[in-house]
């Protein structure tokens, strides 16, 4: 049902050269963030799919991203990241190659709710299917940079 890692009202640090591929769940292909931090530095996610959040689907809480590759993930809402709550920052991250249907956003999704910062990072060679964009943002509090 969900990712292979599932935090809820915790703290989890992933970092140094992990890498995870080939996951397959219906909310957030690698991890599903209910609360909680999230970390991650100097990581690869590549080949995940899931219904919402082809990496990583946030639903509060704080997701910081920094270093790391989301590529060719994809699914119906979000092909790198679903977000429907909570803070997420993507710093000095590459996203590219991620593929979304439905309208949505071939990198990420953000909805109502959501605080999203983006710095230095880069989405390039997105797949759009059915009037899908690169970003799909929806009322949110957003900087990009």
């Amino acid at each position: 049902m969900w990712g292979s890692i599932y935090l809820n009202k915790g703290e989890l640090n992933i970092s140094s050269n992990s890498v995870f591929s080939y996951n397959t769940a219906t909310w957030g292909g690698v991890i599903h963030q209910i609360d909680g931090r999230l970390t991650i530095d100097k990581s690869t996610f590549s080949n995940n799919e899931a219904s919402a959040g082809g990496c990583i689907n946030v639903s509060k809480g704080e997701v910081i991203v920094t270093n790391s590759t989301m590529r060719e993930n994809s699914n119906t809402w979000g092909g790198g990241l679903y977000q429907s709550g909570g803070s997420v920052t993507l710093i000095d991250t590459k996203i590219t190659g991620n593929a979304a249907d439905k309208k949505s956003g071939s990198a990420l999704v953000a909805s109502k709710g959501a605080a999203l910062t983006i710095k230095n990072s880069v989405s390039n060679k997105v797949k759009v299917f059915d009037t899908a964009l690169t970003l799909y943002l929806d009322e949110i509090e957003s900087f990009l940079n």
